[in-house]
């Protein structure tokens, strides 16, 4: 009996004393929080540049949030001050890359904690499908972090300071986190990437970054030449190949968010007439609701109906005039609102069915509501989707004035005795 007790204790004993043998200590990473993905030349020929934006904790917690950082670029570059520093490489591959940064920095990279994945133009437009085979197949790498593409060089992006947050990636990813469905702002990451490239039908989109000047500075900022930044300035439209093509403004992403349900948070500004004059007259939005019909025509072509439902407050009535906002009004301005609305994903449907690229995701719609009719367009819907009828309609409701019934000012002295 005491045999087997030895026994049974010597065995959970061995278990639990090499539970951590591969255990390794965070003072021995290099937290990797953005990386950027360049096309360039090496040894010759076409080769990528890997960028990787890298945390200092130490410096972080001594700084106590002090804005600051660290610079660097090209082949070989880098730089170790500040709460974050750059280091960057060129290779055959991402993998060979990355291993040539190993020669210079002494701890080991972990990509466990990447927030921001940016991608260059050039590279972007020969196709993300190479550069996603290394991403997915790393097993510290998440497909839920987010991706950008940028203009020009994707390692300008983390190169830059930012004058808002500790380093660019964490700046983008805040963004990303907390305006996710704000006035033209469509945070994507790996995952819907990948998931709208799988479908082999609807083309994949990413948020477009770059740097720009500031439009504000401190005097700090100044003496330092922190005088540009980073910003959102529109979407990457790729193709079912994942090849970029071409790009969607702000008006057309948000006419994009329409359609998608991805609008969280919208101010509208729409012109009321008063007297031959047009004023301003801003809306809140707080629920916004689209839905996509398909019918199949006796030509046998899809016809697709989008329905939108948008409600809103009234934010802001600009105007000298001091007439209570009325029911006519309002019914006014709601339609007002409306036409907007479908303007802007007018807008966005004639620049896809142009490029040929079905952002809205309708070849699924008409898989899953025509499932007997998708095989004879599946093959060629790159072909169909730019001829398909759409109609858009539009139904608001402005059914909240806040707090005031009437404009400030619109009652005499008499009237509030």
């Amino acid at each position: 009996m005491n045999r087997v007790v030895f026994i049974f204790l010597l065995v959970v004993l061995s278990a639990l004393h090499c539970g951590c043998w591969d255990r390794v200590e965070i003072d021995d990473l290099e937290l990797v929080i953005g990386d950027a993905h360049d096309l360039a030349d090496y040894a010759g020929k076409t080769g990528v540049q890997t960028t990787f934006q890298i945390a200092n904790p130490q410096a972080m917690i001594s700084s106590q949030g002090a804005m600051s950082g660290g610079r660097g670029g090209g082949e070989g570059g880098g730089s170790g001050s500040g709460t974050f520093f750059v280091v960057s490489e060129r290779g055959e591959s991402i993998r060979d890359s990355v291993a040539k940064m190993n020669y210079r920095i002494p701890k080991q990279l972990f990509l466990g904690h990447e927030r921001v994945a940016i991608f260059g133009e050039k590279a972007a437009r020969s196709g993300l499908t190479p550069f996603f085979d290394r991403l997915t197949r790393s097993r510290e790498s998440r497909d839920t972090k987010f991706i950008a593409v940028s203009k020009g060089n994707a390692s300008r992006i983390l190169e830059q300071e930012s004058p808002v947050s500790q380093s660019t990636a964490q700046a983008l990813n805040t963004i990303f986190e907390n305006k996710d469905g704000w006035q033209g702002i469509l945070a994507v990451n790996m995952a819907d990437f990948l998931y709208r490239l799988g479908t082999g039908v609807t083309s994949p989109v990413a948020p477009l970054v770059e740097v720009v000047p500031q439009t504000s500075m401190t005097s700090k900022e100044k003496k330092e030449g922190l005088s540009n930044t980073v910003a959102l300035t529109g979407l990457a439209v790729f193709d079912t190949h994942g090849r970029l093509v071409d790009t969607f403004n702000e008006r057309e992403t948000m006419g994009l968010m329409w359609v998608i349900n991805r609008v969280k948070n919208r101010a509208l500004t729409i012109p009321h007439v008063a007297e031959g004059k047009a004023e301003p007259v801003s809306l809140d939005l707080t629920k916004a609701k689209g839905k996509i019909k398909v019918d199949i025509e006796d030509n046998g072509l899809p016809v697709f109906e989008i329905k939108m439902q948008t409600e809103f407050d009234l934010l802001e009535h600009f105007s000298k005039h001091r007439e209570m906002i009325d029911v006519g009004l309002i019914a006014e301005l709601e339609k007002t609102a409306s036409t907007q609305v479908i303007n802007e994903i007018e807008a966005v449907l004639k620049k896809s069915q142009m490029l040929g690229t079905d952002v809205f995701g309708f070849g699924e719609e008409v898989r899953r509501q025509h499932r007997r009719n998708w095989p004879q367009y599946k093959e060629h819907w790159r072909d169909v989707f730019p001829i398909v009828n759409v109609a858009i309609q539009c139904e608001t409701r402005i059914h909240n004035r806040e707090l005031s019934v009437e404009p400030p000012g619109s009652r005499t002295e008499g009237e509030w005795r």
